[in-house]
């Protein structure tokens, strides 16, 4: 092979190479590009569907809050107690073993054969932490008892759809999908909340959300998302135990201390919530608000919203705060 031929050759070469990395460039610009696409496509489904189910309301709240108080209170911004302090050292391994499994959506069981039944009271009492810690896992993660007799033989996780009263197990990508709703209608609320709200009003605002929002389920027909965040923050049924677990996560997420409160109304179970302004601490029932059939900017709602101790306790009895 002379010189030139070897020279052209070189030359080929070079050019085939060349475009051979700008084909393989523009295949990897093209697939980027669809698997972007896809991202915007998902992305625009979960906007569209969170919109759908809380702007409504959003919006009715918002005119509740045209007047708004003027008086600048004191502000405290939320402060996490975690019931994971309060824990065993054995505790707490389940704990963080079981949270880790469920953001991943993994299958994991307890089996009293290989555990032994302290283990299941300490996986029960760790599970009972994890959903007060983390109340967005809890709905649509729980522990089923596996029962064979009269003896509980072991604790499976399930994970089923939020809303789904039935507790059946979920398909994991339709699954994924609500989660990004749910957490994008939180956004929303919280987004939408004005920028010149005091700290009462910023209170307010969520309280009348959730209180437009959902009705109680006294029958408790809804099942589990009742007693979790979702009921009063998404699917419109609640109960007392909901409501509060709510408003706490909402105060959370807009950076507003507030705290749960156990005891009993009515000699009945119950549980609302505890807020601080100003130095001074008040009580929220938003379920009691909601329970007088009445518009959120009545005296009757209000009777039951920023109230001292002193009145709580009329018709409150507080057992734990």
């Amino acid at each position: 092979m002379n010189k030139k031929t070897k020279k052209y050759l070189i030359i080929v070469l070079v050019v085939l190479s060349l475009l051979g990395t700008y084909l393989l460039c523009q295949t990897l610009l093209i697939n980027s590009r669809k698997e972007q696409d896809v991202v915007e496509k998902e992305k625009r489904y979960i906007e569209n569907q969170a919109k759908e189910r809380v702007m409504k309301t959003i919006n009715l709240t918002l005119e509740y809050l045209k007047e708004v108080d003027t008086i600048d209170y004191q502000e405290y911004a939320y402060e996490e107690n975690l019931e994971y302090d309060k824990l065993t050292k054995n505790q707490k391994v389940i704990y963080n073993s079981m949270l880790m499994n469920v953001l991943d959506f993994k299958d994991f069981k307890y089996e009293a054969s290989k555990v032994g039944y302290d283990t299941l009271d300490d996986v029960l009492i760790s599970y009972g932490a994890l959903k007060l810690d983390h109340p967005e896992v809890e709905i649509y993660f729980y522990l089923k008892e596996v029962v064979e007799g009269d003896t509980t033989t072991a604790l499976e996780a399930v994970y089923c759809m939020p809303g789904d009263a039935s507790l059946e197990k979920a398909d994991i990508v339709k699954l994924k999908d609500e989660i990004k709703i749910f957490n994008e209608e939180v956004n929303l609320i919280i987004s939408s909340m004005p920028s010149n709200l005091n700290a009462y009003d910023k209170y307010r605002y969520l309280a009348t959300y959730i209180s437009l929002r959902t009705t109680y389920d006294n029958d408790f027909k809804n099942g589990n998302q009742t007693i979790n965040i979702y009921g009063a923050i998404s699917s419109e049924t609640s109960i007392c135990e909901g409501y509060a677990k709510a408003f706490k996560y909402l105060c959370k997420k807009a950076n507003l201390w507030c705290n749960l409160v156990e005891g009993t109304s009515n000699g009945t179970s119950h549980m609302w919530n505890l807020v601080k302004l100003n130095d001074e601490y008040y009580h929220v029932d938003i379920t009691w608000s909601d329970n007088q059939d009445v518009a959120p900017n009545t005296l009757e709602w209000f009777n039951y919203f920023m109230v001292s101790e002193d009145k709580i306790l009329l018709d409150h009895e507080i057992t734990k705060m």
